[in-house]
């Protein structure tokens, strides 16, 4: 019965650490994806500034 019992806490725990790695594992990727997704905007709004600055440059007086 002990056996028995000890197998149960055994497989108990590694389902638990098993669920805390895909945890762990997903909130990386979150992270990672937000941080890609913070890179692009980064990127937009350099390209709106460039994109600003020649177009006040086009514009100014000749």
């Amino acid at each position: 019965m002990l056996r028995k019992s000890f197998s149960f806490v055994v497989a108990g725990t590694m389902l638990f650490l098993l669920a805390v790695f895909i945890a762990a594992a997903a909130s990386q990727a979150q992270a990672e994806s937000a941080g890609q997704l913070q890179y692009w905007v980064t990127i937009q709004e350099g390209l709106a500034s460039v994109r600003a600055q020649q177009g006040d440059f086009k514009e100014g007086p000749a």
